[in-house]
């Protein structure tokens, strides 16, 4: 209800000027009913006053007392016309945005993405029956309404989803900006949406003509007897230092490591994956990934820098086990040393660029982590630690150089899906020590994952840990011996495990009840003990 007393005056009764045309009246009345004692035809209500205006009403005797209070109202009244006119509320608006399935990606390499976008309706039985699109190489164009590298112009279509991008050709690490706008199905002149809020993708390297960087790998060459996998072959150490004269504008790390590969910059972690990159079939394609690294550099004090990687041996560089007893899982699939290629594409404060690739000028060391398998786990020696060896001044003058990886694999394509993160963090709901030095840490569910506990103890004594799925301390007791002592049979999957304590870490697979085994007379008490959780990141 709208009461008429609060919105009419007649002309000149206000002092201030506040008022809005009586032609705009009629859509007011039309929308909600007027209360029985204001006039009943909008049309002639109109023609009697010039205008109408948000003004408070009084009796012809200014001392008499009103059923209203003073009060502006132009606010109200505005906000009424604005849900009472027709085309004012949108039914229908493009939201969610995504270039190849995902947000703001970077690293893409089709030559022609697929747009996407979700629609949000306010009102039922509402479907899209046009939409237009516009990709522009910069926020300022788009925002002009300018798509210099694509405009669609009004497109009769109900397809929202998988829209192939079809302007200029695209260049190496170009960033487009884009943004869409669409029409209902009906009415037949309903009006466009509002544009949707802009969204952008980074194009990766496009062909192996961009990769300046080539494969590398520690020069070592693999086991000729199946035996002679089983006996420690450290994780590769690789390392670069450069320099960086200005700040840098955008920088993008380009990186795939077989079988899986920990970057570094100066120190700090290059993203959050976990397992990277996912499991392809290595003879036909490789997975590479693009990080954002602007400001891992940006935050250094002075010029010079360091990328660092750590290799592991994953699925290209497995044990030779025998799979259901008989089958050589190395037989089956493509293998070789673990290898590293990794490009670093800067652009400085000055519009210069910069480019750092893996080559056999890097430096190369094995690491602490003397064996690491998909089946079996890890075997870490936290006493071979190169302290620093991860940071610009570090000195890498006893270090070799890697060779070039020569075995065949398949093109390197940019990594299409998110990558397996850490997601949350589970604790113990129990602990038990069933017989002296022998710990159950019980996590009450399955998981994926790892875990990370710390221990007080000396330098010398070994530690540990393996898995259960077990429901009773007893049946984890009276396990067979740890999973990395028996190299002989198929042992459960092993995940890495990372400690604080000066000794070894080994075994842990990716799902189950930690349990730390191998009793001995100065076996380490575990004091705190957490386990990320690790899934693919992709939305749910």
């Amino acid at each position: 209800m709208i009461d008429f007393q609060m919105v009419k005056a007649f002309t000149g009764n206000s002092s201030d000027g506040s008022a809005f045309p009586a032609s705009l009246f009629p859509a007011l009345c039309a929308s909600a009913p007027l209360r029985e004692s204001s006039p009943s035809h909008c049309g002639s209500l109109a023609s009697q006053f010039d205008c109408v205006i948000a003004w408070p009403h009084f009796d012809q005797n200014p001392s008499a007392p009103t059923r209203h209070q003073p009060m502006k109202t132009i606010p109200l009244i505005l906000l009424l016309l604005s849900l009472c006119h027709p085309w004012t509320a949108f039914a229908l608006s493009p939201v969610d945005l995504t270039c190849e399935y995902r947000h703001n990606p970077i690293g893409i390499d089709a030559p022609s993405p697929r747009l996407s976008w979700k629609l949000e309706a306010t009102q039922r039985n509402q479907a899209q029956g046009a939409y237009h699109l516009l990709v522009a190489s910069t926020p300022e164009l788009l925002s002009a309404g300018t798509g210099d590298l694509w405009d669609t112009g009004r497109v009769g279509s109900k397809q929202s989803i998988q829209i192939q991008y079809n302007g200029l050709p695209l260049e190496p690490g170009q960033t487009c900006y884009w943004k869409v706008r669409v029409w209902p199905v009906a009415p037949a002149d309903a009006p466009a949406s509002p544009w949707s809020a802009v969204a952008s993708w980074e194009m990766g390297l496009l062909d192996a003509a961009n990769w300046k960087a080539v494969w590398i790998n520690d020069g070592k060459s693999n086991p000729a007897e199946d035996a002679d996998f089983f006996t420690p072959d450290p994780a590769p150490l690789f390392r670069t230092n450069f320099q960086l004269e200005r700040p840098a504008r955008k920088a993008r790390l380009h990186i795939s490591g077989l079988g899986y590969y920990d970057a570094r910059i100066n120190g700090s972690p290059v993203g959050d994956p976990c397992l990277d990159p996912i499991w392809t079939d290595y003879s036909k394609r490789v997975f590479y990934s693009t990080y954002d690294v602007t400001e891992l550099l940006n935050s250094a004090q002075g010029p010079n820098h360091c990328l660092a990687v750590t290799l592991g041996n994953g699925w290209y560089n497995p044990l030779p086990l025998r799979m259901w007893g008989s089958r050589n899982i190395r037989e089956w699939l493509t293998t070789g040393r673990p290898r590293l290629i990794a490009q670093l594409e800067i652009e400085l404060a000055d519009g210069s660029h910069q480019t750092v690739a893996s080559s056999t000028a890097w430096k190369v060391a094995p690491g602490p982590l003397l064996r690491n398998s998909i089946y079996l786990g890890e075997v870490y020696d936290a006493r071979r630690e190169i302290t620093g060896w991860d940071q610009p001044d570090f000195d890498d003058a006893q270090w070799q150089h890697p060779a070039p990886a020569q075995e065949p694999i398949g093109a390197l394509v940019a990594q299409p899906m998110p990558p397996i993160r850490i997601t949350r963090q589970v604790t113990p709901t129990s602990l038990t020590e069933p017989e002296p030095g022998v710990f159950i840490y019980d996590f009450g569910q399955n998981f994926a994952g790892s875990v990370r506990f710390t221990l007080q103890a000396p330098r010398v004594p070994r530690s540990t840990c393996a898995t259960e799925n077990c429901s009773t301390p007893t049946a984890a007791s009276t396990r067979k011996p740890p999973l990395a002592d028996r190299s002989k049979v198929n042992p459960k999957k092993t995940r890495p495990v990372k400690s604080s304590a000066s000794g070894i870490r080994s075994t842990l697979p990716p799902h189950g009840r930690a349990i730390p085994t191998s009793p001995r007379a100065h076996q380490p008490k575990p004091i705190s003990h957490t386990s990320p959780f690790t899934h693919s990141a992709m939305s749910r």
